[in-house]
């Protein structure tokens, strides 16, 4: 695996925007991004049938999901992203449930999103 990878809900409009402000921001050209339906999710994330929800797949340190993979991802991006990032140092017992709160109003937050992450970040 050469990048880490972003496998996210493609169905939600909140989360593809977030995907495609994660690509415009990743200007280390580290992150890579698939769907959770995809085939590299198959292949990466075999028992995934309960998740709805990001996850992040780091070379170095392995899985992060939900508001730990959030916050890690802003950490990867670097620059002034770490001042939010550092929070995926937080227990999950603290992040998972400001998460989930995002996860219940998602689909209010946003409307209609198209993909709009360049070709080469895809995971094909």
């Amino acid at each position: 695996m050469k990048h880490d990878l972003i496998f996210y809900d493609h169905k939600c409009p909140f989360c593809t925007a977030c995907v495609n402000n994660l690509a415009a921001f990743d200007k280390h050209d580290r992150l890579r991004f698939a769907p959770l339906e995809s085939k590299w999710a198959d292949f990466y994330i075999p028992d995934k049938k309960k998740l709805r929800t990001m996850v992040l797949l780091e070379r170095q340190r392995g899985a992060w999901i939900r508001g730990k993979g959030v916050m890690r991802a802003l950490w990867l991006l670097g620059g002034a992203w770490k001042i939010i990032g550092w929070m995926h140092i937080l227990p999950k017992a603290l992040l998972d449930p400001i998460y989930l709160c995002f996860v219940k109003l998602r689909h209010y937050l946003t409307g209609d999103s198209e993909l709009r992450i360049p070709s080469h970040k895809k995971l094909q």
